[in-house]
């Protein structure tokens, strides 16, 4: 019995260990995937997310620029379509040939965490 309690001890020990990591990581993914957007996304689609960028479109906000803190419109966007739309360009998903593909400058991994961090824009 005592061995049983030394094991489930030390699984309850690597267990937690991974979770920290991992949080921290996710943590640290996100801070870049900010980063990222702040640099390259945000000069069209805002800081906010709210399409509202001081890019070239700015005098009179087209509709290809995404909200994305509108949780209504952008339910309507899988996690895959919005990974497509970064990796490949607009135009890839049907969306706007002005947004130009993304898979040049960062990989799947940076991709996946700018999807996560669009995603937050939405607060429901």
């Amino acid at each position: 019995m005592k061995l049983k309690t030394h094991s489930l001890a030390v699984v309850n020990l690597v267990a937690a260990a991974i979770s920290a990591g991992a949080a921290h990581t996710f943590a640290s993914d996100l801070a870049a995937a900010k980063s990222n957007y702040s640099q390259l996304c945000a000069v069209c689609h805002g800081e906010a997310g709210h399409g509202d960028g001081p890019g070239p479109a700015k005098a009179s906000r087209p509709a290809y620029l995404r909200d994305f803190s509108d949780c209504a419109a952008m339910t309507q966007f899988t996690d895959s379509a919005l990974f497509k739309a970064i990796k490949d360009g607009g135009a890839s998903v049907g969306l706007s040939h002005v947004m130009p593909p993304g898979k040049d400058i960062f990989n799947d991994d940076q991709i996946a965490d700018l999807v996560a961090y669009v995603r937050g824009f939405c607060k429901q």
